[in-house]
């Protein structure tokens, strides 16, 4: 990946594979919400043709896991029952590298 992406940088890399992961979890049952189309969903999000989301530039970070949190985990349906709840959809970044 480049210097300056999403990819090279452990600690976002895995933030975000964090969060794709709790997407998966809270669309699992509902056929058309497949991981590989929370995927695409970023790919149309950002323009990507031929890369992925480890593609994305560092300074768009924070664009990524708002795109995550409002278009993906939020209107899931485990995302709208935690609303529902007044729970927390997930960990911060910060929680998340501090285990």
């Amino acid at each position: 990946f480049p210097n300056n992406s999403i990819g090279a940088d452990a600690n976002m890399a895995g933030y975000i594979d964090y969060l794709m992961g709790l997407g998966a979890e809270y669309w699992k049952g509902v056929d058309r919400m497949t991981p590989g189309r929370l995927g695409k969903m970023i790919k149309n999000e950002f323009g990507l043709k031929t890369r992925t989301r480890n593609h994305i530039p560092v300074e768009r970070f924070s664009d990524l896991v708002n795109f995550i949190m409002a278009k993906i985990l939020a209107p899931s349906p485990v995302g709208r029952r935690h609303a529902r709840n007044g729970t927390r959809l997930c960990r911060t970044f910060q929680e998340w590298r501090s285990g």
